[in-house]
């Protein structure tokens, strides 16, 4: 029976097509005819010839460099034929020099095959310690990630049977700092490199973690938050988000007074030898020959703390309400 071009392409993709028990049609590609032409154990000789790929290179450049010669030779002065030259009437002196010149392409191939194979060893072990370093970082992360997660549970266990309010706040303030912590970790671990994360992301969690924290207050205040990308270190970060902590808690307590309501600011701005982090706020702003140092406030003294730990500079003003604005270089 003759099929037509159409029928042809008809019945092979009808043929690629296979019904499973459950009635669900998956697409099986039928085997390509070249590979049922292709000889047994071609996997082996294309991993044999990767693996003596510079013997076998030296060795063709050595019969390349023999034809070479040869090809000369009987250009300029053999008068018989090109292949007696090159197999069946080889001068004396040719012998010589053919052999020399093989022999000296393979000497290298096998020195650069031991070089090769000695790299991909050394190679192959760097990887291989690499990769246990980095799944030992990432077990470290997920522990310290987890015993922080237990002594949050425990707080929070404390926060809830507690009536007084100042102690209450002041359990909250602990978990807000400890939520600082365990953020750090937690991108840490969900990300594939452990030298750098991503500030913005992080200070936009802490955030989401601060209003999921006083989502049962009476006032409604809303964070804005307009963030540039900065990359920074594991190490940096952590006292730069206990900063964005503490300064968010304050003015989330101290910046809208008696119930109001109002907007905070945080703001993360990329700058060409480091970033610029600000939070500010319409509020009552600062009181008036207010600083840093004359605060007794242990969140404020933590902020000034952190800061100087990060070679940063802190600047206090009032704008529409109270403003802290903190530089910090990158090298």
């Amino acid at each position: 029976m003759l099929y037509s071009r159409g029928n042809l392409l008809q019945r092979r993709f009808h043929r690629g097509l296979s019904v499973s028990k459950n009635s669900e049609l998956r697409w099986r590609l039928p085997a390509h005819p070249l590979n049922e032409c292709l000889p047994k154990g071609t996997e082996m000789s294309s991993g044999f010839m990767n693996r003596y790929r510079m013997l076998l290179i030296s060795v063709a450049c050595g019969i390349g460099v023999c034809v070479l010669d040869a090809v000369l030779d009987w250009l300029l002065f053999y008068e018989g034929t090109f292949i007696d030259l090159l197999i069946f009437d080889v001068p004396e002196h040719e012998v010589y020099i053919r052999s020399l010149i093989f022999a000296i392409f393979l000497i290298f191939g096998f020195y650069a095959h031991t070089q090769v194979r000695v790299r991909e060893r050394l190679n192959a072990k760097l990887e291989s310690t690499l990769a246990d370093k980095d799944a030992l970082l990432k077990e470290v992360h997920h522990r310290i990630k987890n015993n922080l997660g237990v002594i949050l549970s425990l707080v929070e266990m404390q926060r809830e049977n507690v009536e007084d309010a100042s102690a209450e706040e002041t359990l909250n303030q602990v978990r807000m700092r400890l939520d600082a912590i365990i953020l750090i970790h937690k991108q840490i671990y969900s990300q594939q490199t452990f030298a750098s994360l991503r500030l913005d992301t992080y200070l936009q969690n802490l955030s989401r973690g601060l209003i999921a924290l006083y989502d049962n207050d009476s006032k409604q205040v809303d964070i804005i938050m307009e963030l540039d990308p900065v990359e920074v270190s594991p190490r940096e970060a952590v006292p730069c988000g206990l900063i964005c902590s503490e300064l968010l808690t304050n003015a989330y307590k101290h910046a809208h007074p008696n119930g109001a309501s109002g907007t905070i600011y945080l703001r993360l701005k990329s700058m060409e030898n480091g970033y610029r982090l600000q939070v500010c706020d319409d509020g009552v702003g600062f009181p008036e020959n207010f600083t840093l140092g004359s605060s007794n406030r242990l969140g404020l003294q933590l902020v000034k703390s952190l800061a100087r730990q990060l070679n940063g500079t802190l600047d206090l003003h009032n704008d529409t309400g109270a403003c802290i604005t903190m530089h910090i270089r990158q090298s």
